[in-house]
């Protein structure tokens, strides 16, 4: 019975993964009717790299509309190469938003993680709803993205409880990055989960809760007991932070 579940379940995902992909790329190919020498163009151009080595495709036109579908449609057929479907997701500027099945559905943590930016700042009701399956991704890389954007949600009331849960996450970065995203949205309700994670064993996990206390309740932080142990942290930047709310 619970094989037939998950197997039920896993087919279902998949018709709606293909759904976005049909969508994407019937859309496109109905404006290549009125675009053509766009579309060629976006369909055969070729990424560079920028100096941190990363491939990217440059030129403002790829803002426009008609060259965003036609990115869309590329990205979806899925003929390049992973290190190129990267740099494709990255062009996309997030008026489209994916379904959660179409992300999980790629196999390079890289692109799932790629295709998550396009959250970056968006008022669509889709944008959460991503995020909150990100961050039960089985990538920490996933995770790690999911927990850095849900801060840069302008409605994030819905994710408070999985980030929350992100704090206990075995990935260290994920817990950082949850912990300062819990408060960049002002969730007073985890500030208790947070400070539990001055004693956490990674400095960086350290640093960036208590960064996150300062954030969201000043006045509490600087009363913290805790902060005479920090104070004399392995982790220099964490010392000298809690020394001064010492001061």
């Amino acid at each position: 019975m619970f094989k037939h579940f998950l197997l039920t379940w896993s087919l279902c995902g998949s018709a709606f993964a293909a759904d976005f992909t049909a969508t994407a790329t019937e859309k496109a190919t109905e404006i290549e009717r009125t675009n053509s020498e766009l579309a060629e163009w976006v369909y055969t151009m070729q990424p560079i790299r920028n100096r941190a080595g990363h491939l990217w495709f440059p030129g403002r036109v790829l803002s426009e509309p008609d060259a965003q579908a036609f990115i869309w449609k590329r990205l979806v057929q899925a003929k390049d190469d992973n290190a190129t479907r990267v740099a494709l997701a990255y062009a996309l500027d997030g008026s489209t938003l994916p379904n959660w099945d179409y992300i999980r559905a790629q196999e390079d943590p890289k692109l799932r993680g790629a295709l998550l930016h396009l959250t970056k700042k968006s008022a669509n009701p889709t944008a959460p709803v991503l995020l909150t399956h990100a961050l039960g991704d089985d990538s920490g890389l996933v995770r790690e993205e999911a927990a850095r954007l849900a801060g840069y949600l302008p409605d994030a009331g819905s994710i408070e409880k999985p980030l929350i849960d992100g704090l206990q996450d075995l990935q260290p970065s994920v817990r950082a990055l949850a912990a300062r995203s819990l408060s960049w949205i002002n969730c007073s309700a985890a500030y208790n989960n947070i400070r539990a994670l001055l004693q956490d064993h990674d400095a960086q996990v350290r640093y960036r809760a208590l960064q996150a206390l300062i954030t969201l309740d000043p006045a509490q932080t600087k009363a913290l007991p805790e902060l005479h142990v920090l104070q004399g942290d392995s982790h220099p930047p964490l010392a000298r932070k809690a020394a001064r709310l010492l001061e």
